[in-house]
């Protein structure tokens, strides 16, 4: 196959990702079914603590009180991948292992999951070896992973790709087996492997398997390997690589990996970047570009990402949740089939608000016809309560006592309105609202609903009354006797209050006019007649004693002035004149003295002195720097796999990159080199020229001539001149 080929032979992948549990438990059930990157239904459970997709199955790992770690499985079972011993779909969730499981993962048609005693089981399609037993044989029920017969231990994590696995012992090495057309499992061939073959030793820390590649995390530093026709191993080319590259150009430390199908994602501290396919817009980088090279996505500072097979999720740490890619059946979540290339285009819907329960008596509603919602979007809701109710106040997650209420969706909301019956009495008919919607004849905002005289509340409470019946000639008779009854009360209350005025306060105006003007007299007699006990000081009386006062506060500061600081403005200005003369002239020649003594401490150094410090500082530090810049690229490029030569080459594209081992160089011959002899390189004799010995060297006079022949004893070019 051209390796310059896009290979889209596996249609979807699992969700890998660390920490994804932490996603599904802030999200509802449909952001739960979002995050999958296949057609079938993941079951909601209170104890579910950790779910894997599959190409058309679903694993899930559920807490059972005080002993976690049951496996359940559901979907598609034609090659036994869900492990119950049959080959029969299912679509309810079934049991598979009681207890002690700590880690699933479910790839195209297989699926693995790790026991707490460190043991690794696999079962499904085997077809490449991917189960890891030793044989090609498909498995209706878990297997051990074995390498020499015996069963591996001490597993800390897994990853099942499209037809390969990973996993990572508790000594940080790390193992492949299946299917390895593009080189996925890194032995340096294309051979499948039904045992597990250790690709490192040690060091390793995290793994993601992708539909034909592979990631993990070593020291800090991405490695990958297998199929890069989209440029998922992010190492600027379309080349698949057999043996694991150093992915060059990523500074910092990688703290998490993901692989979708044919497209990959890493952590670092300042945010989440992306390489590979990109033809559906599945990086969300607002493009539909493919990346050999990673970019960083916008705004993904301690982000979440989880890849399918041509989408993605961005979960930000506020709780809103981001999509992108391909959206044929709707799994970006954003209310449409678009596809999306930008994560900062559309958030997913997925959070819900949801009245419940539906009162009787009233009606809530949610603003539009949506009831999921975006993390961020706003929202409303209105209670309209029944003919005869009042609203009281929503309970649940919105607590509020208005009955039109708007506010900012930040997570799922479920909620009640309450009413209470309307014992308002709007007509002023002694019969409330709530009573009057209860009787077909009355109006709540008439007192006599019928006209007959006699109130709603009156023919309400009185038999042989009704509302909605004139009743005047009977109100008539009751007028008539509330007439003469009023006329007697009238008559009976004016002679008892005439018979007695003082206890009623019935006094005449003239009387209160005049008992208040002899009031008025006698104060003013009583005031007049004693006015120190009143205060009542004449204004003469004032002024002479404030004059009196001031004149012996003036004789008394003028008498000791000093006390008072009253000082003239002369005396001040003439002190202050002279305190600031003396303290500037000493305080001036004692510092030029202090200066002039230690002028180091304040730079003074010379024209001379200072040109000789600079030129001093700048070759060393030059000649520090380019030494440091030299055994660091030299380093780095050492790690890549790659010589400085061969890596010049790429750069300029004159030939293909080797790694370890011969390799031919077009005028110089077959040529040798490693690790542990870089920058040293090995020349083969020819008829032209013995074999002997080259140096490669980076330093900038040497750039057209980079190599040292020690046969020659002098400097040639990458051609050989």
């Amino acid at each position: 196959m051209n390796m310059f080929m896009k290979k889209r032979t596996i249609q979807s992948l699992p969700i890998s990702m660390q920490s994804l549990f932490n996603i599904l438990s802030h999200l509802p059930f449909l952001a739960l079914i979002l995050l999958c990157s296949h057609s079938h239904t993941i079951f909601s459970a209170a104890k579910v603590t950790s779910v894997s997709a599959g190409g058309s199955h679903t694993l899930l790992l559920k807490q059972n009180g005080s002993n976690p770690g049951s496996l359940w499985t559901v979907g598609l079972n034609a090659n036994g991948q869900l492990g119950d011993g049959t080959n029969v779909d299912k679509n309810l969730p079934l049991e598979i292992v009681s207890s002690g499981i700590t880690a699933i993962s479910a790839g195209e048609n297989h699926s693995l999951y790790l026991k707490s005693d460190g043991s690794l089981w696999a079962m499904g399609l085997n077809s490449s070896g991917q189960l890891g037993d030793g044989t090609t044989v498909q498995r209706n029920t878990a297997v051990p992973v074995t390498v020499g017969g015996i069963a591996v231990s001490g597993v800390t994590a897994i990853s099942a790709g499209g037809n390969h696995s990973l996993y990572i012992e508790s000594d940080g090495s790390l193992w492949a087996m299946g299917l390895n057309s593009s080189g996925q499992l890194g032995d340096g061939n294309t051979a499948n492997l039904s045992i597990p073959y250790k690709v490192e030793a040690n060091g390793v820390t995290a793994i993601a398997a992708g539909a034909m590649h592979s990631l993990y995390i070593k020291n800090g530093k991405l490695w990958a390997m297998g199929e890069n026709g989209d440029g998922q191993l992010g190492d600027s080319t379309v080349w698949d690589r057999s043996r694991p590259i150093l992915v060059p150009g990523i500074e910092g430390t990688i703290t998490d990996i993901v692989a979708g199908s044919n497209q990959s994602f890493y952590v670092r501290q300042n945010g989440i970047w992306a390489m590979g396919d990109n033809v559906d817009g599945q990086l969300g980088i607002g493009d539909g570009v493919d990346k050999n090279v990673s970019v960083q996505i916008p705004n993904s500072t301690n982000a979440i990402v989880s890849s399918g097979s041509a989408h993605s999720m961005l979960l930000k740490t506020d709780g809103s949740l981001w999509s992108a890619g391909k959206n044929t059946n709707g799994q970006l979540g954003i209310g449409s089939t678009t596809n999306n290339n930008d994560f900062e285009d559309f958030p997913v819907k997925a959070y819900f608000l949801k009245i419940d329960p539906t009162p009787s008596n009233g009606v809530g509603s949610i603003t539009g016809s949506e009831t999921n919602f975006a993390y961020g979007a706003s929202a409303s809701v209105t209670a309209s309560p029944s003919n005869g109710y009042v609203f009281n106040s929503w309970t649940g997650d919105l607590s509020s006592t208005s009955s039109s209420y708007s506010f900012t969706v930040t997570q799922d909301f479920t909620f009640t309105p309450t009413f209470s019956q309307d014992n308002a009495d709007d007509d002023n008919d002694s019969l409330s609202n709530y009573l009057e919607s209860l009787s077909s004849f009355t109006d709540p905002s008439k007192p006599d609903s019928d006209g007959d005289g006699f109130t709603d509340f009156e023919e309400y409470s009185t038999a042989g009354l009704n509302s909605d019946v004139n009743d005047s000639a009977i109100r008539n008779l009751f007028l008539t006797k509330e007439q003469s009854a009023e006329a007697a009360g009238k008559l009976a209350g004016i002679a008892l209050v005439e018979s007695s005025p003082s206890s009623y306060s019935l006094f005449t105006q003239a009387q209160i006019d005049s008992e208040q003007q002899s009031g008025k007299t006698a104060g003013i007699a009583l005031v007049t007649s004693n006015p120190s006990g009143y205060s009542l000081f004449t204004q003469a009386q004032k002024d002479s004693a404030q004059q009196s006062g001031e004149t012996a506060g003036i004789a008394l500061v003028m008498s000791n002035p000093s006390s008072y600081s009253l000082y003239t403005q002369s005396d001040l200005n003439s002190s202050s004149s002279q305190g600031y003369s003396l303290g500037f002239s000493d305080g001036n020649a004692s510092g030029i003295a202090y200066v002039q003594a230690n002028p180091a401490k304040y730079n003074f150094l010379t024209d001379a002195e200072r040109n000789a410090s600079y030129d001093l500082g700048y070759a060393a530090g030059l000649a520090e720097a380019e030494a440091s810049a030299l055994g660091e690229a030299q380093a780095k490029l050492a790690m890549e796999n790659l010589s400085s030569l061969t890596y010049l080459e790429q750069i300029r594209n004159q030939s293909f990159p080797h790694t370890d081992g011969w390799y031919f160089q077009p005028n110089l011959g077959w040529l040798w080199t490693n690790r542990s002899t870089f920058p040293f390189i090995y020349r083969q004799a020819t008829d032209q020229q013995s074999e002997g010995w080259l140096y490669f060297s980076e330093l900038k006079e040497q750039q057209l001539k980079p190599l040292y022949d020690y046969n020659s004893n002098g400097w040639i070019s990458i051609s050989g001149n």
